[in-house]
């Protein structure tokens, strides 16, 4: 293994996961209800490692415009996976809290969970796209 690559799954691996981890220990077993926020509170770490580490990472992005743009792109998914962490924390993750203690949740509840998840989907595939596929579409 290459120090680039070893590089590169250190910093895309462990924060997140070490972040992961101590999120869920310190808002304990009832915060996997409202789990969105964390799939989004690890893409916004991994984002913000690799703000930080994008030199290393830029052999592993098969596609040579984004490799071009990355120095300008990692802050501005920093900044997207912020506010969409936010956007779950602040408004959606309160009321999924309170339809959960319900015996039946409301259509409204349901609602905000399709709808957090589902920017979580978008934020998990444009990263996908971003970085792996690198927008090569057959």
């Amino acid at each position: 293994m290459s120090p680039e690559m070893l590089a590169f799954w250190l910093a895309g691996i462990l924060p997140p996961t070490t972040s992961w981890i101590l999120n869920l220990a310190m808002r304990g077993p009832t915060s996997l209800k409202t789990s969105g926020a964390d799939w989004s509170l690890l893409l916004l770490v991994f984002d913000g490692a690799m703000a930080i580490t994008w030199p290393d990472i830029l052999c592993n992005v098969p596609n040579e415009g984004v490799r071009a743009f990355l120095p300008s792109l990692a802050p501005s998914l920093v900044f997207v996976s912020l506010s969409i962490w936010i956007v779950i924390v602040r408004w959606f993750e309160p009321m999924l809290e309170t339809g959960a203690n319900c015996h039946r949740p409301s259509v409204r509840s349901v609602a905000g969970a399709v709808f957090v998840w589902s920017l979580v989907v978008m934020n998990v595939f444009g990263h996908y796209f971003l970085f792996i596929r690198g927008f090569h579409v057959d």
